[in-house]
């Protein structure tokens, strides 16, 4: 076996790892002991975690950020490195023989020089050495698997208390210590101290008779140290720890400084859990006693508790003792430790400047040479949600270079709707100009364009390249591939750079190696053609959707409740009512949804429609990207009303003001507004089917699935969607029959997001819910 594992050199990178690991354990250890001695545990536990995350970083040879301020040309790290290699041995076989000042060998071997291939025999050290240390991480991974397999089975096998005392107790506790939502909490007769596991949903698990054993006071104590560890997201931050006790079983360092790191974190919870719990130290230290007595099992690795082994509690019960809040300079400072301490963990490395900015290609898959995948590549359309008669494929048999292009084709006589296929590209808001360029070939092409739309308050877009007649009546064009380019000025106050290829008029076209890179300032400008010169017709935003009636309103005169009555769509007012169709955009839910929406009102449903488009309420900072439609089960800090409320309240005010049919009232949502969709399905109010697109299922945070019986749920995923596997949807149609629901799974192309006929899918989904079901 070869020492180079991986590409890595592994005698090398493991030397390089120890020696580092070693000194940051060292550098740990004096900055702990000392000038963080009365620092927040919190704060010690963070420099001992980045002691071993030094350690990883340094093992994971050719990892590193380069930091350019060298000399593009000659750097002095260059200069440096060829005087060392002017001193470097060269090895030939198992001797070293030096390099002379010229760089030729010195004669230091006498007689005929043992041949490589015959100086050793058999498997040499480090070779059995790496086959030692790849049996030893083999064996604590699957020891730690092993681990985690029987964590998971105690929670499946636990019971949830979740509506029982101390379950109300947690939430109460969860929301004192800031967490985002309900902490899960069950019980175990396999466990004999409280403990969190669990990544993906963190659930405490408590003892048998946990609430008999211990005081009401020492109950909550204990649940908040708890919920201290779900808070300050440990298990997550577990994950490298566990990573380097694999890797390095043999370092002591490791273990000294994974010990520490568990010591500190514990403490860390301690004084959270007598914060939140305005409990006294005598009284949580006879608490953390009872509980270290009784655990006569032990923890699991994958599994973080208020358990303490012998050697540590005595220092713990003196930590909580001398208890107290840091002052805010020593948190200031205790700040700087933590960011000097990850800077010098990183992997800095000195390098050369790029030597011109015109050698970078901001853009990915600029070939098109991804198969039949865009891959990098959005395809979108002006006006938003409008489908262009154009056809967009990758052209396998038309190139300028490699193998494929992308090719338009449109037949139709028109220069609206626009078939757009974007990148965004990095965006540096240090640069000052931007080349683009881009080969074509064109054919009886009457406009086709690559768009340059910079992202600010103006929304200034300016073409890079403009493929067709710039006059009215000027002939079609038609030429083999050509070059098109521009050099802009990116303008004041742009916070993003999208490059568009762009068919307008009829025509053929390709596209081919396109590309955009930031360039000096000093760079001449080259307009491509400017937007004067451009003779074809606009096109007003939303013109299309002028007609159709959208009111800003509130059910119940609630600032929160929110919503936009959309329509109805069409008049008279059928003799049965008006259809209602609920939307909850996905996304952060907000108003921006509103032109999309009312989109589907107008070509997407059926005559004798109304829409109402709900805005989700924002319940504090920070929700949205943790939950944007709460639910009676899924509940959120601060919230006042979930949105099963919300939907419920809607359809009242809707009643109020239109003749609604309450036979018709269907929701429609995608992505993030999908969870909150299946709750509204399943809790038996006004709404008697569900349109679901491209969302999550969790049976867990949802009403009982026998709701659902008699129920019309059609749900639409994308099997190309990388951000949510279609087995969520497969699932939530195969639950919800099981349960008695009526279920209807569509597959569309393109991945997450709305793809292709947007609108004829939607059509296709409220047909279906409105069919009547055997």
């Amino acid at each position: 076996m070869n020492p180079e594992l991986l590409g890595i050199h592994w005698t090398e990178a493991m030397l390089r790892a120890c020696w580092q690991g070693s000194l940051a354990t060292l550098l740990a250890w004096l900055v702990c002991s000392t000038l963080l001695r009365r620092a927040a545990p919190g704060t010690r536990a963070t420099i001992w975690w980045l002691a071993s995350f030094k350690t990883l970083v340094a093992f994971a040879a050719g990892i590193s950020i380069a930091v350019p301020i060298l000399s593009a040309d000659r750097s002095p790290l260059t200069n440096i490195q060829n005087r060392l290699d002017l001193l470097a041995p060269v090895v030939h076989g198992s001797r070293a023989v030096p390099i002379s000042a010229r760089g030729g060998p010195v004669k230091a071997l006498i007689g005929n020089p043992t041949p490589a291939a015959s100086v050793r025999s058999g498997i040499d050290f480090p070779t059995v050495v790496m086959v030692a240390w790849l049996i030893g991480s083999l064996g604590m991974a699957a020891w730690t698997t092993r681990q985690a397999l029987l964590v998971r089975r105690l929670v499946m096998d636990a019971r949830r208390l979740d509506d029982a005392p101390i379950g109300e107790e947690a939430r109460r506790l969860g929301v004192a210590l800031g967490l985002g939502t309900r902490p899960n909490i069950a019980e175990s007769a396999d466990v004999t101290a409280p403990l969190v596991v669990g990544l993906v949903r963190p659930t405490v698990l408590v003892p048998s008779h946990f609430t008999e054993d211990l005081s009401v006071d020492e109950v909550r104590m204990a649940l908040a140290h708890e919920l201290a560890h779900i808070r300050r997201r440990d298990l997550y931050v577990g994950v490298l720890p566990t990573i380097c006790q694999i890797l390095f079983f043999f370092f002591p360092p490791m273990w000294l400084s994974l010990r520490a790191w568990s010591l500190e974190r514990e403490a860390a919870c301690d004084a959270e859990a007598l914060t939140a719990t305005s409990g006294t130290p005598s009284g949580y230290s006879r608490m953390l006693m009872k509980i270290v007595t009784r655990d006569h099992k032990g923890g699991f690795a994958p599994a973080l508790g208020a358990t303490a082994g012998y050697h540590t509690l005595k220092k713990r019960l003196e930590m909580i003792m001398s208890f107290s809040r840091p002052g805010r300079l020593a948190r200031f400072a205790a700040i700087a430790f933590v960011i000097c301490g990850l800077m010098l963990s990183l992997p800095w490395q000195l390098s050369a400047r790029a030597a011109s900015y015109d050698e970078v290609n901001l853009l990915k898959n600029a070939g098109f040479e991804s198969g039949s995948d865009l891959a990098y590549w959005n395809l979108g359309t002006l006006p938003p949600g409008a489908t262009p008669p154009v056809t967009v494929t990758i052209d396998s048999g038309t190139s300028h270079s490699g193998k494929s292009s992308l090719k338009f084709q449109k037949t139709e006589q028109s220069y609206f709707p626009v078939q757009l296929c974007v990148q965004q590209i990095p965006f540096d808001p240090s640069q000052t100009k931007l080349r683009v360029k881009v080969w074509a070939k064109a054919e009886s092409t009457a406009k086709a364009t690559m768009a340059v739309m910079f992202a600010s308050e103006q929304g200034k877009v300016e073409w890079g390249a403009y493929v067709g007649p710039t006059t009215p009546g000027g002939a079609p064009f038609t030429h083999d591939w050509k070059l098109y380019g521009a050099v802009l000025a990116i303008p004041a106050g742009t916070k993003a750079i999208n490059i568009a290829l762009e068919m307008y008029g009829p025509g053929t076209v390709w596209f081919d190696d396109v590309s955009a890179s930031y360039v000096p300032g000093s760079t001449p400008l080259q307009a491509a053609i400017t937007m004067a010169e451009d003779k074809t017709p606009t096109v007003e935003p939303d013109a299309d959707i002028k007609d159709v009636s959208n009111v800003d309103s509130k059910a119940g005169k609630d600032p929160m409740k929110r919503y936009f009555l959309i329509g109805p769509n069409k008049a008279p007012q059928p003799a049965e009512g008006y259809k209602l169709l609920l939307v909850m955009p996905g996304g952060d839910g907000s108003a921006d949804f509103n032109a999309f929406v009312r989109r589907i009102s107008k070509f997407a449903l059926p005559d004798g429609y109304v829409v109402a488009e709900l805005v989700a309420p924002k319940w504090s900072d920070g929700q949205f990207e943790q939950l944007v439609w709460p639910t009676h089960k899924q509940r959120f800090i601060g919230m006042k009303f979930s949105t099963e409320d919300f939907v419920e309240a809607v359809v009242a005010d809707v009643s109020k003001k239109v003749k609604v049919d309450p036979s018709k009232v269907f929701t429609l949502s995608w992505s993030s507004g999908g969870p909150a969709a299946y709750a509204v399905g399943l809790s038996h109010g006004s709404v008697k089917g569900s349109f679901i697109a491209m969302s999550i299922f969790h049976p867990d945070q949802l009403p009982p699935l026998f709701e659902a019986k008699g129920l019309p749920f059609y749900i639409l995923h994308s099997p190309d969607d990388r951000l949510i596997p279609i087995a969520q949807a497969q699932s939530a149609a195969d639950e919800l029959k099981k349960a008695g629901g009526i279920t209807k799974i569509v597959s569309y192309d393109g991945g997450h997001g709305w793809h292709g006929d947007i609108f004829g899918s939607i059509r296709q989904g409220v047909a279906w819910l409105e069919a009547p079901k055997q």
